[in-house]
Order: C-alpha cells, then sequence, then structure tokens
C-alpha cells in the first residue's frame, strides 16, 4: 500500500495495517533550522519559488520519513493575497506584518477576492501543488488552507472580530461568506493542482473564545461549507481545532470534514470515543518532539498508537527546536506497532 493510499484510506474509514504519519504543512511554520538544513542546505533560499519549494518539501519528506507532501511556511499565502499578515523567513522570526487591512469588519466590501492565478504566493502554492503530485504520485500532497473566521484575524484585530460577533454578528457573516468565497476558488485550483487531501486549520476557534453558540454559528458553519465544497471536488478533509473540545463536543458531531486533529489539551482516546464516526489526528505533543530525547518520542508515539489514533500527526505547530532524529522517532513507532501486531 502507498502512502497516498494507507491516508485516503484512512480518511475514507476503512481499516489499515497501522496509521500513517503526517505533518502538514501547516503544522511547519516554525520547523527549526536544523531539520531544514538536514534536509537542503539551501533550504531557506527555495522557498519563494515553486520547484524550490516542491524540492524542499520532498527532502523533508525523504529525510524524515514523514508520510506526505507538505508545504512549510506558506500558511498566510491567503492573508497576504488579502494585504494582510505575510508569512517571515527564516521561519523561527515572528510572522511579518504590514498591519491590518480593515480597520472594522465592515470594510471588506473594499477588498477584492484574490485571483489565484494571479495573487501573492498563491500561484506559487497551486505550481507547487503541482509539481508534487507529478513527481511523487505515491505520496500524499497535502494542502493548507485557513478557516474563515482565523483568516478574518489576519485581516483585522481579533479584539473587533470578537466584538462584532456579538454587535455585529450579519456583518461578521457578510465577511466569512465573502472570505469563504474566496477560499473555495483557491481550493479548488490546489485540487486541480493535485491535491490528496486537504488540511483546514482554525487556530482562532476555541472552545475557551468563543464557547458552544459562537462556535456553531461563525466558526463550525463557515469550516462546513468549505468542507462540502472540496467534498464535490472529490477531496477529503482534515480540521484542525486548538484547545480543549469537551465543551463543543456537541457542535463537532455536525463537523462534515472526515478527520479531526487536535491538540495535546484533548485526549484523542476521548474524542475517539465521543466522535466515532469521525478520524482523528494527532496524538504527538509538538513540545516532546521539540524537548525530549529520540526514545522518549518513540514511548510516547508507540502509546499514541497503541491508544488508537487514526493518524499519527504533531498536537499543533512544531517548535523551531525539534530534530530530524525526533521525527524519525516518531515516524518509527507506527513501523514498529505494525510489527508487533503482526
Amino acid at each position: 500500500m502507498t502512502q497516498k493510499e494507507r491516508l485516503l484510506h484512512v480518511l475514507s474509514g476503512d481499516a489499515v495495517e497501522r496509521p500513517p504519519v503526517v505533518v502538514p504543512g501547516g503544522l511547519v511554520t516554525a520547523l527549526s533550522e536544523g531539520v531544514i538544513e538536514a534536509a537542503r542546505p539551501d533550504g531557506w533560499s527555495l522557498v519563494h519559488c515553486a520547484d524550490g519549494l516542491a524540492s524542499l518539501s520532498i527532502h523533508i519528506h525523504d529525510t524524515t520519513g514523514i508520510e506526505n507532501l507538505g508545504l512549510p511556511f506558506t500558511m498566510r499565502v491567503e492573508s497576504e493575497a488579502y494585504g494582510g499578515e505575510k508569512d517571515a523567513f527564516p521561519s523561527n522570526e515572528e510572522p511579518s506584518s504590514v498591519g491590518y487591512p480593515l480597520r472594522d469588519v465592515s470594510e471588506y466590501r473594499n477588498l477584492k477576492v484574490p485571483d489565484p492565478g494571479s495573487d501573492g504566493r498563491l500561484p506559487l502554492v497551486i505550481d507547487c501543488i503541482g509539481i508534487l503530485s507529478r513527481r511523487r504520485p505515491a505520496a500524499p500532497v497535502v494542502a493548507d488552507l485557513v478557516a474563515p473566521l482565523s483568516l478574518a484575524t489576519s485581516l483585522v484585530d481579533a479584539h473587533t472580530v470578537l466584538r462584532a460577533l456579538v454587535r455585529e454578528p450579519l456583518r461578521m457573516h457578510g465577511l466569512l461568506s465573502f472570505l469563504s468565497e474566496g477560499t473555495v476558488e483557491y481550493m479548488r485550483r490546489l485540487i486541480d493542482a493535485g491535491a490528496s487531501a486537504i488540511f483546514l486549520v482554525d487556530p482562532f476557534s476555541t472552545a475557551q473564545t468563543l464557547g458552544p453558540q459562537l462556535f456553531r454559528e461563525f466558526a463550525l458553519r463557515y469550516i462546513n461549507t468549505i468542507t462540502d465544497a472540496a467534498h464535490e471536488m472529490g477531496c477529503p478533509v482534515m480540521v484542525h481545532l486548538c484547545g480543549d473540545l469537551k465543551n463543543i463536543i456537541d457542535e463537532l458531531h455536525e463537523l462534515h470534514a472526515e478527520c479531526l486533529s487536535v491538540d495535546s489539551s484533548t485526549s484523542t482516546a476521548e474524542i475517539a470515543d465521543a466522535l466515532p464516526f469521525h478520524r482523528i489526528m494527532g496524538g504527538m505533543d509538538s513540545l516532546e518532539l521539540s524537548t525530549c530525547t529520540p526514545q522518549e518520542v518513540l514511548t510516547a508515539a508507540e502509546a499514541a498508537v497503541a491508544g488508537g489514533v487514526d493518524i499519527l500527526a504533531p498536537s499543533c505547530g512544531l517548535d523551531g527546536r525539534v530534530t530530524v532524529e525526533n521525527l524519525r522517532a516518531m515516524v518509527r513507532a507506527v513501523h514498529r506497532g505494525a510489527v508487533c501486531a503482526e
């Protein structure tokens, strides 16, 4: 079974001999210089062209053993296309800020939906997806998107967004509908280029920040809008949510995506019991990947596999201290588990 087949089987709910190990680009925005240099000594210089970024992605895949191709340092390409926050290089720097293009949520009417073929770095990412899918057809190419509510906080101050959720719900829905339109069109181009799956991140939409009612109305609604569009295009979706999810379990039963990626605040075993019709992704504490020894990482990853996680992955964004050896140890855990099962 190829890496691509294994991931797609898992996302379809089919049985596989072991979990895949997936690290989408959205979780490597702070990948360490050590990992980059082990993959390509000139890695930082490659992130601004499609062919170079594809080569870097392939080298990271081959060097670490991670079982997907992802695009590091591209989580702010959507924001950048609207005139918002940009990715910073090297990745351990603070994100580059050009100032929010919107002062309040109603000003979205002054923006235009970005053209994926010409605006910002969107064409670079689309081209890179195409290169990866052609060069490595047996590996899944995971494309990253930012959910509309989190994308909004890169265009207008988060405090302004929070106030608008309560005081200006109609204008907030207008902004989120507008952003959803742009995200769906960009996603269409990514899937047409060869993306195997979508990784949709929504770090702002935590249960602690929003509570169940606002999460349902302003986060879940638009996550499902993006997911439904992906399904119409024949592409599965993995959604990443941060924080403890126990207070929005009822709402998550309505999540249309096949897979839910969780951070270390949520027990993968408990969330799997609560959401039996969703595949659960995570299990490997990102802090442990950065601070523990390879043996400790191996032990923790084996425990996650034994606990039944469907896709082994970091719980959140990788710290800049993570090493190649620790990523390899995480990968080694699934192979050892498969041997033991035989």
